[in-house]
């Protein structure tokens, strides 16, 4: 009579992972729950959208036809789309990232950014949190820049940066990550718009001050 211990009972029992999306989808399916070296992968790619899923999870399997949509139509020259199988016992993902829930969708860019999408998981909305993400900040070049503008919502911030002095482009970098990184509150931008300027009579006009 062999005796079986009960971890290699249920290993054995466990089947090997299978992709999640089809052969044909612009997604990048880590099946096997490998993760994806995100700093590789943005050497190819100016952002990574990353779908961390559980294959038997109803809400992963909702979010899969959505996340392959938006892939097709987003178009892989403006960025990569990968899934991970983060369910998978024997994968590295399931070992290492910890999870609380599934699917967990999250943005990585060149701007060393790490966003959490947590909007309506649909194709569109997610295309706009992309299109958001690729752009955060207005530009207000002139008074019919801050016409508009004053004329959005009532949360406004905005930054003037003198890009003559290295210690404001400095400071223009961490303007522009707050920007990025309030989108995981506010993904589609309906709350609270960001804008910088960097033309002294445009900021004389918002009473804005090089300080």
């Amino acid at each position: 009579m062999a005796v079986i211990r009960r971890q290699e009972f249920f290993k054995s029992r466990r089947s090997s992972p299978v992709p999640f999306f089809s052969g044909r989808s612009s997604v990048v399916d880590y099946y096997d729950g490998r993760l994806a070296d995100g700093n590789q992968l943005l050497n190819t790619s100016e952002m990574v959208f990353a779908m961390y899923y559980a294959p038997w999870c109803l809400a992963s399997i909702e979010a899969r036809d959505q996340f392959d949509a938006l892939a097709t139509h987003f178009g892989q020259r403006r960025g990569l789309f990968v899934a991970v199988n983060c369910w998978d016992p024997g994968g590295r993902c399931r070992q290492e990232k910890k999870m609380h829930g599934y699917p967990l969708l999250e943005l990585s860019t060149t701007a060393n950014a790490r966003l959490r999408y947590r909007g309506v998981v649909s194709a569109d909305h997610m295309y706009r949190f992309l299109e958001v993400s690729t752009d955060p900040l207005q530009r207000l070049q002139n008074d019919m820049d801050v016409t508009e503008f004053l004329a959005m919502v009532e949360a406004r911030v905005v930054g003037y940066f003198n890009f003559d002095c290295r210690s404001k482009a400095r400071g223009y970098t961490s303007f522009y990550l707050a920007s990025l990184k309030a989108l995981e509150k506010d993904p589609l931008r309906n709350a609270v718009v960001f804008a910088v300027v960097t033309d002294p009579m445009v900021a004389t006009k918002l009473n804005l001050t090089d300080s």
